[in-house]
């Protein structure tokens, strides 16, 4: 058997399984349209991706949604990821800030707000409430036990304690306790309003910091809060913070919107390297086949 009766077999042989590979994973993608010769379609085309590709990327939303990442997975990464921390840094630090007011937070929250509106309508209700209580208090008994402890001294002397015996004080404290009512009633709204309108103004001016240093909440004091509700936020609400989160949806949208090219160019950047070695592999089987040939 000379040289080229051994090689030649071989050869052809590793030829033509490379060649056999190398086209079948090219087929894989080519053509990308379908091809027509006048009336009748070339068979294999468009390649296997380019006509399957709905089927694809439906299958490979589901298997991703499913099988490696699901919304469980979703929700224990937010859970153990560092967003809560971030999220109440950030919150803090923000409020923190010597310029952040709560008149400033509504005017961003609420630009199309009139905030002299806001404090008017929460004044006139604050004053509303006050003068609700003043009214609910027995400001007869109140007038009557003043009366009673201003003239307490004078009370000793027999003339003045007939002049203003019991039915005197009770007397002046009715009409006493009338003209406040009356008071409150014609003027309350007018007197109270200004007052609280002027606390609820430096309230909403001062910064958030100080306010919070008046009532000897600190820092630390915010972060705990706030992380607090963050964790009990994401172990409530994870479902349905992640339920509108369609990982299937999302992954088969994108892959429909690929061109067939992308997508290809995908495909071997993850994989090239393997369909090589598939080529490569067909070279070999062709190359054992053709060893196998010699020898029968």
């Amino acid at each position: 058997m000379n040289f080229l009766g051994v090689i030649l077999p071989i050869a052809t042989g590793a030829l033509i399984g490379y060649c056999t590979n190398y086209i079948a994973i090219k087929m894989l993608f080519l053509p990308r349209k379908e091809v027509w010769i006048g009336k009748w379609k070339l068979p294999f085309t468009p390649g296997v991706i380019p006509k399957n590709k709905p089927r694809i990327a439906s299958a490979v939303g589901t298997a991703i949604s499913e099988k490696l990442l699901t919304q469980n997975d979703i929700a224990e990464s937010i859970k153990n990821s560092s967003i809560k921390e971030n999220a109440v840094s950030t919150i803090t630090d923000f409020m923190m800030q010597d310029e952040t007011s709560l008149k400033n937070i509504i005017a961003d929250l609420c630009p199309n707000k009139d905030i002299e509106e806001i404090k008017d309508y929460i004044s006139v209700i604050l004053s509303g409430k006050i003068i609700d209580g003043i009214k609910r208090i027995d400001m007869k008994a109140v007038v009557s036990d003043i009366a009673v402890s201003s003239f307490h001294g004078l009370l000793t002397n027999p003339l003045v304690a007939m002049l203003m015996g019991g039915n005197a004080v009770n007397a002046v404290s009715d009409k006493i306790c009338n003209a406040i009512n009356e008071y409150i009633d014609q003027h309350g709204q007018e007197a109270i309003v200004p007052m609280i309108k002027k606390e609820i103004d430096d309230f909403l001016s001062e910064s958030l910091k100080n306010n919070l240093a008046a009532v000897n909440i600190d820092e630390e004091v915010i972060r705990k809060a706030l992380a607090s509700i963050a964790e009990k936020l994401i172990d409530n609400n994870i479902s349905k913070l992640i339920g509108g989160f369609k990982v299937k949806d999302i992954v088969e949208e994108k892959i429909n919107e690929m061109d067939v090219k992308e997508l290809e160019e995908l495909v071997m950047s993850v994989m090239k390297n393997e369909l090589q070695a598939v080529i490569n592999l067909g070279a070999v089987i062709g190359a054992i086949i053709g060893i196998i040939n010699i020898f029968t």
